[in-house]
């Protein structure tokens, strides 16, 4: 079963608020399906490693899919969470799980509901609320924003701060989370390039060109399949590779049509498709 176990939700000036998810697999490899808080401009997930997951998302959910037991990261940048009438803002929302909440730095509070556990998260004091409580929080902000939050009702300013966050603030943000998701894309695309560059110069040439995308391990594990068709753990045993890997392989064995499996007894039984084997043997 797979649980969220915290969340840190950070508010900025202008409204905007990001939120980042912490998840719990005890069944790897699986598709986990998230439901947001609020729909997202813009959504990323990533191990405990920091290395990107496939993710696929819509206004409602998202589906990342992981390999590996432990914990992952499902960050999304939302607008719909706050609100303004006037000069007060207001937070709304009712978490799954535990929630830090950190508020721009020159917010007031004047009313919460329910009563937070102060605490703090990234060297800034922020709120924790339990996890199913029908959150809402309302403040206001000070010119400025560099000042740390005062006590609620405290009449500190400063004649020289800058006037509140407008919509060019909001324009500026939606600049930064572009230059954010391209900096995101060209990483991964790097990442992905230099893997698949390292695999291909560990195959020879003949090798590459025959395999395409098959490296050692996928071909140890259609050479075993040649022999009989296997379960996961029966394949483990005659090729010698490790769970994790042998279930990402095998995965893409199924998807680029090397491979097929039925189910019998809720086991999953694998062996070579019947044109594959047929190619393969003449």
């Amino acid at each position: 079963m797979d649980s969220c176990i915290e969340s840190l939700m950070i508010v900025y000036p202008d409204g905007s608020v990001l939120i980042n998810e912490t998840i719990q697999v005890k069944e790897a490899p699986a598709n986990v399906t998230i439901h947001f808080i609020s729909p997202p401009i813009y959504a990323y997930a990533v191990d405990y490693n920091g290395e990107p997951l496939p993710l696929d998302y819509n206004s409602s959910t998202a589906v990342v899919t992981v390999y590996d037991n432990g914990s992952f990261t499902l960050s999304y940048y939302t607008l719909n969470l706050t609100s303004k009438n006037g000069d007060v803002w207001t937070l709304s929302f009712t978490p799954e799980c535990p929630v830090y909440v950190l508020l721009p730095s020159n917010a007031v509070p004047i009313s919460i509901n329910p009563t937070p556990t102060p605490t703090i998260v990234m060297n800034e004091t922020a709120l924790l609320f339990p996890a199913g409580a029908g959150i809402t929080l309302n403040y206001y902000l000070l010119p400025g924003q560099f000042l740390t939050t005062p006590p609620p009702g405290s009449s500190e300013t400063s004649e020289t701060s800058a006037s509140p966050p407008t919509g060019e603030s909001r324009l500026g943000l939606y600049a930064g989370i572009a230059l954010i998701i391209i900096a995101i894309a060209v990483i991964i695309y790097i990442i992905m390039r230099r893997r698949g560059n390292r695999v291909s110069e560990q195959l020879p040439p003949t090798s590459r060109v025959e395999a395409g995308t098959l490296d050692d391990r996928d071909e140890r594990i259609l050479e075993a399949l040649r022999k009989r068709p296997m379960t996961a753990p029966e394949l483990m045993n005659e090729t010698g590779i490790p769970k994790t890997p042998l279930y990402r392989r095998l995965k893409k064995l199924v998807e680029e049509g090397y491979i097929e499996y039925s189910e019998e007894n809720g086991v999953r039984i694998y062996r070579l498709k019947e044109d594959q084997g047929e190619d393969k043997n003449r």
